[in-house]
């Protein structure tokens, strides 16, 4: 905005200006380690890079330019299919559709209440054709109570299918799928904000006694529906 009106003084000196660093000193930086996208935004003043140590910032940045996020609600003429992310107390479900080729997420549920016959209800009252809910791995391994959670889904008539860990690999896995599968994503932003906030801050764990990123994601609030959404991702290929 302040770019383009004339009634704001806008100055954007980077390095090739100022030439107060030099391409040298920014290649020892690279060579210890520091992150291109740190590079970008501090010394190029690049706008366009994810918050440092982010995993989908920058892709998320880039979907609300295209008009990727926006007002996609539940289209009535086709199915809808759940992923879960199941803890003892944080549960995230999020509801997408595949129309043609492209993959809408419609509605998310945040659950902190970890009451199974609770979210059961809640999402069997929603109007949604469900066609299938998926569930991550491990759900069908024996917990406290007698019955497995894909079983009770199951006893319930619902069709749920289980992710294997053969089928979709670790968290560096899924993290890269989900960046190979946002180009062709759309996401509704008004029943799916939490959805997109979590997307936009999910990000390595930073070490701060090494000041580095770690390779593996931080345990913070973004990781549940991140999580959910990233197993969405993986099960396109089982559903198409």
């Amino acid at each position: 905005m302040a770019r383009n009106d004339p009634e704001w003084a806008f100055l954007d000196h980077n390095i090739d200006y100022t030439k107060v660093v030099s391409e040298a000193d920014i290649d020892k930086l690279r060579r210890q380690g520091i992150s291109e996208d740190h590079i970008q935004q501090e010394f190029y003043n690049n706008p366009n890079v994810g918050a440092i140590g982010t995993y989908y910032a920058k892709q998320i940045n880039e979907m609300r330019l295209n008009g990727q996020i926006g007002d996609y609600p539940w289209n009535p003429n086709y199915p809808v299919y759940t992923t879960w992310d199941l803890g003892t107390v944080n549960n995230r479900i999020v509801f997408f559709q595949i129309i043609g080729s492209g993959k809408f997420f419609i509605d998310e549920y945040d659950d902190t209440t970890g009451g199974f016959d609770e979210i059961c209800k809640h999402v069997e009252d929603l109007p949604y054709l469900r066609h299938m809910d998926i569930l991550p791995p491990g759900a069908e391994g024996v917990e406290s109570l007698a019955e497995s959670r894909v079983s009770m889904l199951r006893s319930r008539g619902i069709k749920a299918r289980v992710l294997k860990r053969k089928e979709i690999g670790g968290i560096e896995d899924r993290i890269e799928c989900v960046r190979g599968q946002l180009p062709m994503i759309r996401i509704d932003q008004n029943k799916c904000a939490k959805t997109i906030e979590a997307l936009s801050s999910y990000r390595q764990q930073y070490n701060s006694i090494t000041r580095t990123y770690e390779r593996y994601p931080a345990k913070d609030h973004s990781r549940h529906f991140a999580d959910a959404f990233g197993y969405a991702c993986q099960a396109f290929r089982f559903l198409q």
